[in-house]
């Protein structure tokens, strides 16, 4: 069979689970032929027989039935970088990068530059602190999240870009976070204090109707949904930020598109925090919440 009737069937298949079918299409068909998903169209008329052939049908038989892409091919690229992706942790999504952008807009501005401390809640792959430490040269990253498949997996990241010698991982629910889980950080230059503290953290209410239905089935649920309206971490890590960032420190954070306004009231309920925005994403739709330690 030609590559470009396999592409051409697939799309077809997909259209039904996938936004983006085309492009799912092409992105697991050039991963099982280790190729750039560009050179595919030189290689249109090239037949598939086989164990590539095979390899190509089960890959998206899987898409077809919901799993992610990444899942399926291990890998996801995240601002400019690509990451190592498994089941069990959050697929990065293309709206996290706009959070590292506005944290590294934040570090130019205040000319922030020597010795910087990063607090990364939930890391799940690592992405959004590597994804910095890749951006700015003095900066150290500290990386909690619950899931041991999450920090091995930050790890093997942080290896595979070259930055593991600056980021420090801890496993352990972030609600709980302590001093005392962070005194070991003071052999490093250390102050005590972070000067950003940054997250995706799970804000899907568990009866959330909007919910892709793959995302659902495939996606760690602990990454994804919590109580309270989706809520419950918002309120929490706000409360731990405080707690763990330097006065003028940053606190940022991805919201649901529907939840700008009680996640703004929360911070200021919180007492800690001045210059609390709300920031949209390229749709216009409220994304982040971006606040200043007092």
């Amino acid at each position: 069979m030609k590559i470009q009737d396999i592409i051409k069937q697939a799309t077809n298949f997909l259209k039904e689970v996938s936004p983006s079918p085309r492009l799912d299409a092409e992105i697991i068909i050039s991963d099982i032929l280790k190729c750039r998903r560009e050179d595919l169209y030189t290689r249109f008329s090239e037949d598939l027989l086989g164990k590539q052939l095979q390899e190509c049908l089960v890959c998206i038989e899987r898409r077809i039935q919901g799993e992610p892409v990444a899942y399926i091919t291990g890998k996801k690229d995240f601002f400019n970088h690509t990451f190592f992706v498994e089941k069990g942790v959050l697929v990065p999504r293309p709206e996290t990068e706009l959070l590292v952008e506005y944290a590294l807009h934040w570090i130019e501005e205040d000319g922030l530059k020597e010795n910087l401390w990063v607090l990364d809640l939930g890391c799940g792959t690592g992405c959004i602190g590597i994804s910095l430490l890749k951006e700015v040269f003095r900066l150290h990253v500290v990386a909690v999240d619950i899931s041991e498949t999450a920090i091995s997996l930050t790890k093997k990241n942080a290896q595979n870009l070259n930055v593991l010698d600056k980021i420090i991982t801890i496993q352990k629910n972030a609600d709980d976070l302590t001093e005392d889980d962070l005194k070991d950080l003071k052999e490093h230059r250390f102050s005590g204090k972070f000067d950003i503290i940054i997250s995706n953290p799970p804000y899907i209410s568990y009866d959330d109707q909007n919910v892709q239905e793959g995302v659902r089935k495939h996606e760690p649920h602990e990454a994804l949904f919590c109580k309270d309206g989706g809520l419950e971490k918002i309120k929490k890590w706000t409360q731990i930020a405080g707690e763990h960032l330097k006065p003028q420190g940053l606190w940022i954070f991805e919201i649901g598109s529907q939840q700008g306004q009680e996640a703004q009231e929360i911070v200021w309920q919180n007492k800690s925090f001045q210059q609390i925005q709300k920031v949209q994403d390229y749709a216009g739709l409220d994304r982040f919440i971006i606040a200043i330690k007092s």
